[in-house]
């Protein structure tokens, strides 16, 4: 995959964040990135607050910025960060 184009939009349309799989109204501001996979281009937009997730997962492991980041990926990762926190606070049984 290389990616092509990489910049912040106004939606003129309703657009899926490709971290949080969410349905964002016309008129939001977000991270649309264009690349090419194969012979195929691939348009993706990611809501703010995904894109510093992705940003700040990135830099933790650079590996994950130039593999690509899975479709729903932020969402995973929250929904794991919640069951994660709530293991240490005792609040999950076994």
């Amino acid at each position: 995959m290389s990616y092509l184009s990489h910049s912040e939009v106004k939606t003129r349309k309703p657009r899926r964040c490709w971290g949080c799989v969410e349905v964002f109204p016309p008129g939001t501001q977000m991270t649309r990135v264009v690349s090419k996979d194969g012979g195929d281009l691939v348009t993706t937009y990611t809501c703010l607050p995904c894109q510093q997730y992705i940003d700040e997962a990135c830099k933790r492991d650079p590996y994950l910025a130039g593999d690509g980041i899975d479709y729903g990926y932020v969402r995973e990762c929250r929904q794991h960060d919640a069951l994660a926190a709530a293991a240490v606070r005792g609040e999950v049984k076994e």
